[in-house]
């Protein structure tokens, strides 16, 4: 490993570890257990169980999957969506 990477690493790191308003990453796949979705193994089986769960702050990782659920939203709905 290049010098100049571990210190990029490490310097991303303490970042992570220091934000502590950063919220949960909840997870949504077929696979998961459906338990409480904050890994791929007990990731919700459907998008909006995650975002009935989900707080501000929080993100909602989707797998690529078919899904048949029903999700309605609101107006203006998009407004604060962010796409990473």
């Amino acid at each position: 490993m290049q010098p100049k990477t571990c210190i990029q690493q490490s310097f991303l790191a303490a970042i992570l570890l220091l934000n502590p308003a950063q919220g949960a990453i909840l997870y949504v796949s077929n696979m998961g257990d459906g338990s409480d979705g904050l890994s791929w193994q007990t990731a919700f089986k459907a998008p909006s169980e995650a975002l009935a769960s989900a707080s501000d702050g929080d993100g909602i990782w989707i797998k690529e999957e078919t899904y048949f659920d029903l999700l309605i939203f609101q107006q203006d709905w998009y407004r604060n969506l962010e796409l990473n």
